[in-house]
Order: C-alpha cells, then sequence, then structure tokens
C-alpha cells in the first residue's frame, strides 16, 4: 500500500504545523509530525484501521478516518493499492461543514 495525499488535505496539514509552530513552539510541531507518521505507518499496515466516517456515509466512495490527536483526523478512501488521504479535519470546527468539502 501506498499512501497519497490529496492537495487540500496536505495544504490543510501544513497550515496546521504552521499553526502549532507559532502558538506552542518547534517541539510541540515535531510532536505532531511524528504522531502523523505514525498514523501513515499504521495505515500502510492496517488499512481498516480507521472508522467508517458516519458524516460521508452515503457517498459513492467508502471513507474511513483515523484520530491523530484530540483536535486532528485523517479521512481517507482506499482505492485499489492506494490510500488516499482526501481531507485533513480540525474536530474543533463544524463537522457538516467539513464534510461538505467532500462533496
Amino acid at each position: 500500500m501506498e499512501i497519497i495525499w490529496a492537495d487540500e488535505a496536505f495544504n490543510a496539514w501544513k497550515d496546521t504545523i504552521d499553526y502549532i509552530i507559532q502558538e506552542f513552539g518547534v517541539r510541540a510541531a515535531e510532536k505532531f509530525y511524528k504522531k502523523t507518521e505514525e498514523c501513515q505507518d499504521n495505515l500502510i499496515i492496517s488499512p481498516l484501521i480507521g472508522k467508517k466516517e458516519p458524516l460521508l456515509k452515503n457517498r459513492s466512495r467508502s471513507y474511513r478516518s483515523l484520530v491523530i490527536n484530540k483536535h486532528s483526523k485523517l479521512v481517507y478512501c482506499i482505492e485499489n493499492e492506494n490510500i488516499i488521504i482526501v481531507d485533513f479535519w480540525d474536530t474543533r470546527r463544524e463537522p457538516t461543514q467539513q464534510a461538505k468539502k467532500l462533496e
């Protein structure tokens, strides 16, 4: 399996890293970065580890999500031999608005 980041998901993740650096420092950003890498490693080993995303259950694709920490999660789907990270959600934001981005 290979992980592919959609541009929008990657940009949202990078913005989060930048925010963490500004608000909490480089050490906190490094910790978040490592946690994201661990999640990706776990996805490669076990692609179905994430739960089916209830807000996206009526879509043509089957979406899953994997929590990085209490404020962030990866939303992904599996296509062929690829895990596509389609979005990066800040769990503090209104969830239905985030789900609308994937329509």
